[in-house]
C-alpha cells in the first residue's frame, strides 16, 4: 500500500540464505525424487523464515510531474479509507483524473480491486498499467501473483517469465518463477532457477567486493 511504502531490505537476507543453502550440497540432479524433496525442503524453510516467495516488496512510487504528485496524494487518501469502498473508489477516481497516464494509479487500483475480489477490474487496471509502462518488470510480477491467487497458473507463469526476461538479475522474480514451476511439477526447471539465484548472488557479491 502507498501509505506504508515497503522496501527491498529483506531481499539481501533471502539472497544470502539461498546462496548458503544451495552452496552446501546440491548433488541430486540425477535423482528426480530426491531433487524434488530438496527443493521442497528449501522452499518450505524459506517460507518459514521469510514468508512466501509470493510476498512482494512494493517499490517506491516516484512522481515526475506536479499532476502525479497530486495523484499520489489521492492514492494515499484512498488507502486511508480502504474499508470504506465508496470513499476509496472516489479517491482512486480523483487520482486517475489528475494523472490519467500515471501507471501507478492503475497499479494501486488493481491492488484495491483485488482486495474486493473484483477480478475483472484487476485485469482491466493491470492491462492499463502495463500498457503505460511496458518495461516495468514489477508490474508483470505483481500481475503474476494476482493470477496465481486465482489459480490461473499458466498465465501466472507467463507473466512471471516476462518479469524475469525484463530483469534477469532480479532474484526475487526468479524465486517466484521457481515456486510456480514447482507447483506445476516442473522440478528440474525450478532447480535451475534456484541455482541461477545462487550464481547471481555470487556475482553481485564479487562485484561489491571489487568496489570496496
Amino acid at each position: 500500500p502507498v501509505a506504508e511504502i515497503k522496501t527491498y531490505q529483506l531481499i539481501s537476507i533471502i539472497h544470502e540464505y539461498i546462496a548458503d543453502q544451495l552452496a552446501q550440497d546440491w548433488k541430486l540432479k540425477n535423482l528426480l525424487d530426491d531433487a524434488t524433496d530438496k527443493i521442497h525442503i528449501l522452499f518450505n524453510e524459506l517460507k518459514k523464515r521469510f514468508g512466501s516467495s509470493n510476498q512482494s516488496f512494493q517499490p517506491k512510487i516516484f512522481a515526475e510531474t506536479e499532476e502525479e504528485m497530486l495523484a499520489l496524494g489521492e492514492l494515499n487518501e484512498a488507502y486511508k479509507y480502504i474499508r470504506d469502498t465508496k470513499l476509496a473508489r472516489m479517491h482512486y477516481e480523483k487520482a486517475k483524473d489528475l494523472a490519467p497516464n500515471f501507471c501507478d494509479v492503475y497499479f494501486e487500483r488493481a491492488w484495491f480491486e483485488f482486495s474486493q475480489s473484483e477480478f475483472d477490474n484487476v485485469q482491466r487496471y493491470m492491462i492499463r498499467a502495463v500498457n503505460l509502462k511496458p518495461q516495468r518488470a514489477d508490474l508483470r510480477h505483481r500481475w503474476a501473483i494476482f493470477l496465481e491467487k486465482r489459480h490461473r497458473m499458466q498465465e501466472a507463469l507467463e507473466k512471471c517469465q516476462q518479469a524475469v526476461d525484463l530483469e534477469p538479475n532480479n532474484i526475487h522474480f526468479r524465486l517466484t518463477l521457481a515456486h510456480y514451476m514447482m507447483r506445476e511439477g516442473r522440478y528440474e526447471e525450478a532447480e535451475k532457477e534456484y541455482l541461477l539465484c545462487r550464481n547471481i548472488w555470487n556475482d553481485n557479491s564479487e562485484q561489491a567486493k571489487e568496489q570496496l
